[in-house]
This record gives C-alpha cells, sequence and structure tokens, in this order.
C-alpha cells in the first residue's frame, strides 16, 4: 500500500508541492461547473507538464499514452505505449489499486510513496485526478513530484559518518504509528551488511532487513510513534558477538536510521 492517502481538503493540507494544490484546487472548482477536461489542467500548468502521466482507462487496466520528459528521467523508464499489468512490482500493484479507486469514486487521490529503485529523490508525492467522458472516467492525469526533504537526507547520508546509514518513508496507521517503511537511500555500508542485493522487488521495506528490523518488539521499541514526534530514538543491539548501535531520527516525512558498531570500531563506506 502506498505509505500515506489523502482525499479532499486533506490534500491541501498535507501536500508539499505547490502544483499538486493547484491542481486539486483547479479541478475542484471546475468539477462543480462542468467535467474537467485535460486541456484545462494543461492550461497555466506547461512548465508541469514533464511531471505528467496521463492513464487511458481500459476496462480493469490502464493505458500509458503520455509521461513527462521530467519525470521519466526521475524514475529511470519509460512507461508510454505500456499497460500498468505490463509492469511486475509491487509499486505497480499498488499504483493500479489508487488507480482503480480514482476511477470507480470520480474524486482525486494525493498519497506519498517510494519509487521501485533505490537510489536519489525517491520519495514522492502523487496525486491523481479523474477525466470523465460521456459519464465515465475515461482518463487519468497524475502529477508526481520529488519530497523536498530527500536530497537534503542524500546530502546528510553521504557526506557524513561512515556508519551505516538508511533513509525510509514511513508507513502510517490511522494512529500514526510506523508499521513499516520503504527503503528510498542506503549507503554502501547497509547495503552490504543487510545483503541488499537478495531482494528482487524495489523499493525494500526496512521490516525485511535482518538481524533487528523484522523483530517486533525491536521495531516498536526503536520507532513506536516516532513518526508524530520530533527527536530521535535510540536502541542497543548485538550481531554475531558485536554491539551495535541503532539511532533512528525523523527528518520530515522520511526516517533516518544511523547504525554504529560499538566499541570505537566504525563501518567505512566501500567503494
Amino acid at each position: 500500500m502506498p505509505n500515506r492517502v489523502f482525499y479532499g481538503d486533506d490534500i491541501l493540507k498535507r501536500a508539499q508541492s505547490p502544483a499538486i494544490k493547484g491542481l486539486f484546487v483547479k479541478w475542484r472548482t471546475l468539477s462543480q461547473l462542468r467535467n474537467v477536461t485535460l486541456t484545462d489542467l494543461f492550461e497555466g500548468g506547461t512548465k508541469n507538464a514533464g511531471q505528467f502521466t496521463i492513464m487511458l482507462v481500459v476496462e480493469d487496466n490502464y493505458y500509458y499514452i503520455y509521461q513527462g520528459a521530467n519525470y521519466r528521467q526521475m524514475v529511470g523508464f519509460n512507461l508510454d505505449g505500456t499497460f500498468i499489468t505490463d509492469r511486475h512490482s509491487r509499486v505497480s500493484r499498488e499504483m493500479r489499486d489508487i488507480f482503480d479507486q480514482v476511477r470507480d469514486t470520480g474524486i482525486p487521490i494525493y498519497f506519498i510513496y517510494a519509487s521501485e529503485m533505490v537510489g536519489q529523490a525517491l520519495a514522492f508525492e502523487r496525486i491523481v485526478i479523474p477525466i470523465t467522458v460521456a459519464g465515465e472516467v475515461r482518463l487519468l492525469l497524475a502529477f508526481s513530484e520529488p519530497i523536498n526533504s530527500t536530497l537534503e537526507v542524500h546530502d546528510y547520508l553521504f557526506g557524513t559518518a561512515p556508519n551505516m546509514l538508511i533513509a525510509a518513508l514511513p508507513i502510517l496507521d490511522h494512529d500514526e504509528g510506523v508499521l513499516d517503511a520503504d527503503i528510498v537511500l542506503i549507503n554502501p555500508a547497509a547495503m552490504a551488511f543487510f545483503e541488499t542485493d537478495r531482494f528482487k522487488e524495489r523499493p525494500i521495506r526496512m521490516r525485511e532487513l535482518t538481524p533487528w528490523f523484522n523483530n517486533g518488539e525491536t521495531w516498536q521499541l526503536l520507532t513506536g510513534r516516532l513518526a508524530a514526534e520530533d527527536g530521535e530514538r535510540v536502541l542497543q543491539e548485538s550481531h554475531a558477538g558485536a554491539a551495535y548501535r541503532l539511532v533512528v531520527r525523523k527528518l520530515d516525512q522520511v526516517l533516518l536510521f544511523n547504525i554504529a558498531r560499538e566499541g570505537g570500531q566504525e563501518f567505512i563506506a566501500l567503494e
């Protein structure tokens, strides 16, 4: 499931992107008068077109007829001329569920998610807007933008201590508890320690990592309601006869994990 999902006025409260807020306000205003068209959403927003994705509703599937150059560059692949079912990934399956909701309800959905690849600027916010023709939703327009904090996290992760470092986008329940988190940035030391090459799907979930994070009690002690609070949590753990210090800090919408071996021995980032 996406990391967070919002509807209606909550979109204006939660979205960071002015473009996302503007698109929602335009849809809401015009939809009270008539059917919203693609032209409406492109007008006055041509600078945003590079981050648009347009899908044609084909029964229970979605056919990509347009993917803006900026978004294509950010995610690293081109979806034009393909169905969503052509991509066999967890993110595509979850996107399809969101698209189904927008198609069935005829209202926009805003959500936060982690994309399929581990690299830079992979925590995204996205709005999906329905286009109705002859009383049915025939097209979906999506606008996606990296979450502002991602590049700041990247600079911190790779520009400071050589400990194991991971940034993850939390998945929250209705009480702001941290159920899990999608890894959006990870440094070489952590990749080697947790053997991330063994995972076939991206993004990797934090609680798939062993040791520690797959342990429910450890996870709760380390995160708890951290996503709704400031500050950090610290935990001592051991593995293979060595002691480790696990620190997690909330940075905007991202959780930053810093893991160091105790006893003055730090992990050196691998080439």
